[in-house]
């Protein structure tokens, strides 16, 4: 073998070595990297599993079940189901975000506010949201989402008067019809550069009348547009126990959707809420 051919043989393992020494450490620091992640992920989603209450308040002349689901790639969600200073009055929020990212600065703005919780609670719902996405959406980066509900029910009139943005389900029945309503929602989706107008509708509510709120999670989590369970599904399970109390409604819901599944954890986050007016409440005491 020749001097120069020797000398490009050591030349090129050399180089071989170097490559070998950058892989090292490029891998070291993508495996500290993904270390450091999966830590703070672990966080989030037990400050997200903290947050989300685990117990309804009893509030007179309706019934709750509800149930929070976190998913196994992706977090966001948040609901809340609170009274107001005037005690014929009761807020419920949900929300859903595309990550532990917006979820967590969600979060942050609403224990923000718990020290003004008077004031927010005074406010309309479409006043409510307009303020949210106001200090909300500036931090958002590209691919950052966000979809809010939030209602008023005044116990006196039956009367629900809600704002929603994006794509929280908002389904209703009316005592003793069969049809289930869609309640619309008012805007789309928070995203970079938001700019939609918010207003507050009302639906009026009868005793027997019940409503099934549902984040993304539940409809689409993560899987296929071809493999999704989606709204058909939920109103199939609903009807099957609609003459079910709420409890047994919210868990059949969940049944026939583990079902589709082969009960696979979900990807996303799942939250559900069954709510039941029961009587109009004439006196509280």
């Amino acid at each position: 073998m020749s001097e120069d051919l020797k000398t490009r043989v050591v030349e090129l393992e050399q180089q071989v070595q170097n490559y070998e020494r950058l892989l090292r450490q490029a891998n070291d620091k993508l495996l500290q990297l993904a270390s450091d992640l999966a830590s703070d992920l672990d966080w989030a989603l037990k400050l997200q599993k903290k947050l989300v209450p685990t117990e309804i308040p009893a509030i007179k002349g309706f019934e709750f079940s509800s149930k929070f689901t976190p998913g196994t790639r992706f977090g966001g969600d948040y609901f809340d189901i609170f009274e107001h200073d005037d005690r014929w009055k009761f807020g419920l929020f949900i929300s859903s975000c595309s990550g532990y990212t917006v979820s967590s600065a969600l979060m942050g703005l609403l224990i923000k506010f718990s020290t003004q919780v008077e004031a927010k609670k005074g406010l309309q719902p479409h006043e409510l949201l307009s303020q949210l996405a106001q200090d909300l959406t500036p931090g958002f980066k590209e691919g950052d989402r966000a979809s809010l509900f939030y209602a008023v029910v005044d116990r006196k009139t039956l009367d629900l008067h809600y704002c929603s943005a994006g794509m929280i389900s908002v389904y209703r029945q009316e005592a003793g019809q069969e049809a289930i309503d869609f309640l619309e929602p008012v805007t789309a989706e928070l995203t970079t550069g938001f700019k939609s107008q918010f207003s507050t509708r009302t639906v009026s509510l009868h005793p027997g009348d019940r409503l099934v709120i549902c984040t993304p999670g539940l409809l689409s989590p993560g899987q296929t547009r071809e493999n999704a369970w989606g709204a058909e599904n939920l109103i199939d399970a609903w009807r099957s126990a609609s003459k079910k109390g709420v409890h047994e409604l919210r868990n059949e819901i969940l049944y026939k959707q583990q079902l589709f599944y082969h009960s696979q954890d979900p990807v996303r986050d799942q939250s559900l809420i069954v709510m039941e007016v029961q009587d109009r409440i004439i006196k509280l005491a």
